[in-house]
């Protein structure tokens, strides 16, 4: 138990979860990096810069759901670039 919560200790880990929590089929992993990109940036006045979105798919890919799919809270496919909630995400954030 001490593996999740050290992972829902990242903030970008948090959004992911919370992101995914609101769709009911796999999510496209461009989406959810603009999603979570998106909100990270919400006090921008410009909004999200497209490096940023890159930068957020990068770490998605290499870390975050790699660590997510480890703890059996995302199902990810990275040749299909879906990703899929399993379990009840408010449970785990609460």
């Amino acid at each position: 138990m001490s593996d999740v919560y050290d992972a829902l200790s990242n903030e970008r880990r948090r959004r992911v979860l919370s992101a995914l929590s609101e769709e009911t089929t796999p999510v496209d992993v461009a989406e959810l990096a603009h999603t979570v990109a998106t909100a990270e940036t919400a006090d921008r006045p410009r909004g999200t810069p497209d490096e940023h979105v890159t930068q957020v798919h990068t770490s998605l890919h290499h870390v975050h759901l790699p660590k997510l799919t480890d703890l059996g809270l995302v199902e990810y496919d990275p040749d299909a670039e879906t990703v899929d909630c399993v379990v009840d995400v408010n449970s785990v954030l609460a």
